[in-house]
């Protein structure tokens, strides 16, 4: 259970998985920061400064406890995107976000993966000693994140968790 006194950076908060996270925190009183894609309009009078990937710093989480990555490109559908927009997006800006995190003062970094890190399609029972072998570009984006998180010494009190949701 995380303690109510968290303060919790969220990236991803538009998808899914972010907005029900959202609304879950907002209920128990969390405390959290979401980084945007782009900076939002705001009003005349608004001097808050908006997280976004271009301008964010180590001291924008130095007063945060935990990191969870949501964002990432997810499936093509219509297979109509570049594959290198995947490997910028799922591994570069998951390496920029590690590198300021283990900078920082935050304890914990959690990486929302995929399934589709280890296989596109499984037959059997997908358990911790299949060895990985992506076919996708999305599939290998995500895979190359987690190797470099995973290649990283963290700092002694620091955490990183792995997620692969189906």
């Amino acid at each position: 259970m995380i303690q109510a006194n968290y303060k919790i950076l969220i990236t991803g908060s538009s998808g899914f998985v972010g907005k029900n996270l959202l609304d879950y925190f907002k209920q128990d009183q969390y405390q959290f920061k979401c980084i945007l894609r782009e900076a939002a309009t705001a009003g005349k009078n608004d001097s808050t400064k908006q997280l976004t990937w271009r301008n964010l710093s180590v001291t924008d989480l130095d007063d945060i406890d935990m990191v969870i990555h949501l964002a990432g490109k997810a499936h093509d559908l219509k297979n109509a995107s570049d594959p290198q927009e995947y490997f910028t997006v799922n591994t570069e800006l998951t390496k920029q976000l590690f590198d300021i995190f283990l900078a920082c003062k935050a304890r914990d970094f959690i990486y929302f993966s995929s399934v589709k890190a280890a296989a596109d399609t499984v037959e059997g029972i997908l358990d911790e000693n299949f060895e990985p072998n992506p076919k996708t570009a999305y599939g290998q984006s995500k895979l190359a994140a987690e190797k470099y998180l995973l290649s990283k010494e963290l700092p002694a009190g620091k955490r990183v968790f792995i997620l692969r949701p189906c």
